[in-house]
């Protein structure tokens, strides 16, 4: 991340967020949307998540975005997407959660439709 602390950047990571200015990158954007998705497709991971916790590099919060985004980088069904976000390649992304987000959606209305089925017997 880079920050800038009596104007001068500083890349630390631990870098404490109330002392420095952050300076936003698309980079930045393209990371949030890639840990939406994940958030939204496996929220029982996210469960009493509180993002003041992030800064603090030794929260649970903290380790969990940090193995979260390890995942994403290493695992070979979400690597093309980590790709595309590290080069901030829009419809690269796009085309890789595409299929994941139809996927879900089709999950839940085809589990959406199971519980009426039950309802009406």
């Amino acid at each position: 991340m880079q920050l800038q602390k009596d104007n001068k950047f500083d890349t630390d990571e631990h870098c404490s967020l109330s002392s420095c200015e952050y300076i936003p990158q698309a980079f930045h954007d393209y990371q949030g949307v890639l840990i939406l998705l994940v958030t939204l497709m496996y929220p029982r991971y996210f469960f009493s998540f509180q993002s003041q916790q992030v800064e603090n590099p030794d929260s649970r919060e903290f380790k969990l975005l940090e193995r979260v985004w390890s995942i994403l980088e290493n695992d070979d069904a979400w690597k093309p997407a980590f790709e595309m976000v590290t080069k901030t390649d829009k419809d690269g992304l796009l085309k890789c959660i595409r299929p994941r987000i139809f996927a879900q959606a089709l999950a839940i209305s085809a589990a959406g439709k199971g519980k009426k089925k039950e309802k009406r017997n």
